[in-house]
């Protein structure tokens, strides 16, 4: 009966019920398993400590509130923790997590990730830490997130770049960074991102070109700049030297309107693609 998911009023019902049946074989209170399950979704705290006891047989766990550091989550393949009241990530032990392969953080109020220790994570490949208020990545350690695939940042307060950390994630394809209040690209190391495919900027206030350096991101594929406040193309040629194959998508910028753009659209010579 794998991918069934065990919705909170059916184990309840059970639960009070005293027993239930699987397969033909019966589960009472106090020796309640879950084995043949792969996922479950917790949505009441008042569960009996046989189910967190029963969580370490799992592979896909939803998190209860308050409750994420209470489950041993070792065998754990996917944590979905949306929507948890979180706040703070202060003094949470994520070395545990050996096995975690998507980790999704969503919605929660988080502020900040410098307290956050990545190492143990090996086998991650999607990070989701969307619907935050993040402000900013300065200090943040992301070294132990080898087998990173995607970063989600969207939907956040982050206004600056500066400061980031993120070159030990040599295996990420996606960084997604879209929906926040990102004014300057001045600053942003994206050096050691050798497999990025696609960096989501849209939805900024970015104004110009002044400072950003793609150069590093030899397999970079595609930039979405739609939706900034970009109204010069000056430095653009020196921010992508050497990529090829690129497209960048950059509308709803005040300078698609100008003579600038279009000559520089029109450049045959150029390996860049520009939408609109």
């Amino acid at each position: 009966m794998d991918g069934i998911i065990l919705g909170i009023f059916i184990l309840v019902f059970f639960v009070v019920a005293g027993a239930f049946k699987k397969g033909g074989r019966r589960y009472f209170e106090g020796g309640l398993s879950l084995m043949g399950y792969r996922c479950i979704e917790v949505s009441d705290d008042g569960l009996r400590d046989a189910l967190w006891d029963a969580v370490q047989q799992l592979e896909e766990y939803t998190s209860t509130r308050n409750k994420l550091r209470e489950s041993d989550l070792r065998r754990i393949k996917s944590l979905n923790a949306m929507i948890k009241g979180i706040g703070s990530l202060e003094g949470l032990d994520l070395s545990i997590l050996q096995n975690l392969m998507e980790l999704n953080l969503s919605y929660n109020g988080i502020r900040s990730l410098k307290e956050v220790n990545f190492n143990g994570l090996h086998r991650l490949k999607t990070l989701s830490l969307t619907f935050n208020v993040l402000e900013s990545l300065d200090g943040v350690d992301f070294r132990g997130l080898d087998n990173l695939k995607t970063l989600n940042l969207n939907e956040n307060e982050i206004d600056r770049v500066e400061g980031a950390e993120v070159g030990s994630l040599h295996n990420l394809r996606i960084l997604d960074l879209g929906l926040n209040k990102i004014s300057t690209l001045k600053g942003l190391d994206l050096g050691g991102l050798y497999n990025l495919n696609y960096l989501n900027l849209r939805l900024n206030h970015i104004r110009s070109f002044e400072g950003a350096d793609f150069k590093k991101l030899h397999s970079l594929r595609y930039l979405n700049l739609d939706f900034n406040r970009i109204d010069t193309m000056a430095g653009f040629r020196e921010a992508v030297a050497g990529l090829n194959n690129l497209t960048v998508s950059m509308y709803d910028n005040p300078v698609i309107a100008t003579e600038e753009y279009r000559r520089l659209k029109g450049d045959g010579d150029s390996k860049i693609t520009f939408v609109p």
